[in-house]
């Protein structure tokens, strides 16, 4: 049972960084593979208060708005660069942050990770509380989508110029969404971190940024609540249930980079299609 709720919490994880990723290439046309990176840092903050013994929700106003700030100063950044330059910036920024946390050992515990230090006897509510809210996130947001606020988005992020014409502020609009985006890896970094009440450099590694980004750019805006459940159930439950496949040996983990590769072909087709 402590299995599947694990495996659940990463799920759900995966889900709310992924509709961060989404709401920013939807309003910016920008690819954001570096989200899962944001979280780590988060998720570093968050453990990093509770061993200083701060109370709970305060580190997780922390880390919420650690990661607010650096969503709006990556979009920042982002549009001052080319769609392609930013993307390749992005996948600095995984490297980075994990190379720095491997080194800064004195913070982040380096190759040992970090645990929690602060006792937290919770049980399994936890768990049980990590999916609602989630799923109340992307329901929020999937309203949202449908309205004006969401063809806002779409229009921004086909064209800054024709979102100007129609008396939209395509800047403002980015910078909601790297709020979005923001918000969506501090708070998904401090639920992953209290889950499991440990993090490793390779935490919310490059195979998180890809799976979201794949489906961040995959999910149709008006189905987006279903297609990012849906994927996310195949790119980030998958993995942890191969292992409990006896045969195949190592290979049977290439049938998760197989689907990988064809949910972001798939991603790459709709890109062309719609540009």
């Amino acid at each position: 049972m402590a299995f599947v709720l694990v495996v659940a919490l990463l799920t759900s994880v995966g889900l709310l960084l992924s509709f961060g990723t989404h709401i920013l290439w939807l309003s910016t046309g920008r690819m954001m593979p570096a989200i899962s990176a944001l979280g780590l840092i988060c998720g570093y903050l968050w453990i990093l208060g509770m061993n200083a013994g701060l109370p709970e929700l305060f580190c997780y106003g922390i880390s919420t708005s650690i990661g607010l700030v650096l969503g709006i100063l990556t979009i920042w950044v982002g549009y001052q660069l080319q769609v392609d330059e930013f993307l390749l910036l992005a996948l600095a920024i995984s490297e980075l942050v994990r190379r720095i946390a491997y080194y800064a050992d004195h913070i982040s515990g380096g190759a040992y990770g970090l645990s929690v230090t602060e006792s937290m006897n919770k049980g399994d509510l936890f768990f049980y509380v990590v999916g609602p809210i989630v799923v109340m996130f992307l329901g929020v947001m999937q309203v949202l989508a449908g309205r004006p606020r969401g063809l806002r988005w779409r229009i921004a992020g086909g064209s800054k110029e024709a979102a100007a014409l129609i008396g939209l502020n395509p800047n403002k609009i980015a910078l909601g969404a790297g709020a979005v985006l923001g918000l969506a890896a501090g708070l998904g970094g401090a639920l992953y971190a209290e889950g499991i009440r440990y993090l490793h450099p390779d935490d919310l590694g490059m195979n998180i940024g890809l799976s979201t980004l794949a489906i961040g750019i995959s999910a149709r805006p008006d189905f987006l609540a279903m297609d990012i459940t849906l994927l996310g159930l195949i790119l980030f439950m998958l993995p942890d249930f191969l292992r409990l496949v006896s045969f195949g040996g190592a290979n049977r983990f290439a049938v998760h980079e197989m689907i990988l590769g064809v949910v972001l072909v798939a991603g790459a087709l709709r890109l062309r299609k719609t540009h």
